[in-house]
């Protein structure tokens, strides 16, 4: 009979297993404090990067906020607050070609473009709005003893101490994006046959007073998207009065108008 063969041996291979570390390295940036950086988002024109003095007070409080707000290039400045489309107006520049003006950001038009809303309540140093106090000769002034909030208001300067003397203007130069509200607060002490006062938008006269109104009231009108031009003008009657000696301010006022907490908005 055939002789049974034995079965095959079993056949054992060992696995050998590698194991590979790597050693990751995390790499911390920390951000530059920015106390010498002078570029930072505007604070009166629409996605806007600009070297303006005008910014809050507070950012320059705390070094972080400084690292936060301000950026050492206007490159930098526009990839990371507005990437998508960035406007950069360098004042510095503006002021070597005599352009800017009073809270401009120095654009070259002499129309500062605003935001959606703007204000400017005349306390501190910081201008909210490009008020044009009076060219060549100051027309308009702050006064720190009558206001509507705060510690100031704006005031016409009575005709002696002025070289124009019939009228005194605030002009204020505006580009909009959409239709806006101009509103101030306003105390009227003009009073004919003197004096009067008015709000004229584009050379058309919106708001006349031709008497003297005992209370803070709100002064508004509508304005247009693009540029606006706006005179608020306190002017000296042509009349001939005949009324001799010292005005009789208690009666016919003091040819003075204040504005307080002016705001330009889109409502």
């Amino acid at each position: 009979p055939p002789t049974a063969s034995a079965p095959p041996a079993a056949t054992t291979t060992a696995a050998t297993t590698t194991t590979t570390t790597t050693a990751t390295t995390t790499t911390t940036t920390t951000r530059n404090m920015c106390t010498d950086c002078t570029w930072h988002e505007s604070v009166t024109s629409y996605q806007t990067c600009t070297n303006s003095p005008t910014y809050p007070p507070s950012w320059d409080e705390f070094p972080m906020a400084r690292a936060h707000f301000f950026f050492e290039t206007p490159d930098e400045c526009c990839d990371t607050r507005f990437p998508e489309a960035c406007t950069v107006v360098d004042v510095d520049a503006s002021v070597t070609n005599g352009g800017g003006g009073a809270g401009d950001d120095g654009a070259d038009s002499e129309y500062t473009t605003l935001g959606p809303r703007t204000i400017d309540d005349f306390d501190g140093e910081q201008r909210g709005l490009p008020f044009d106090f009076g060219t060549p000769v100051p027309q308009w002034r702050l006064d720190d003893t009558v206001s509507y909030s705060g510690t100031s208001s704006i005031t016409n300067i009575p005709w002696s101490n002025t070289t124009n003397t019939n009228t005194a203007d605030l002009t204020l130069k505006i580009s909009l994006g959409g239709k806006s509200t101009v509103r101030c607060m306003a105390l009227i002490d003009i009073n004919m046959p003197y004096d009067f006062f008015y709000l004229e938008v584009n050379g058309e006269r919106r708001n006349t007073f031709y008497a003297r109104l005992g209370e803070w009231f709100p002064l508004q009108s509508g304005l247009l998207p693009g540029e606006n031009t706006l005179v608020f003008r306190v002017e000296e009657s042509e009349f001939e009065h005949g009324l001799g000696g010292e005005r009789d301010v208690a009666n016919l006022g003091s040819g003075r108008v204040w504005l307080d907490d002016c705001d330009v908005g889109r409502y």
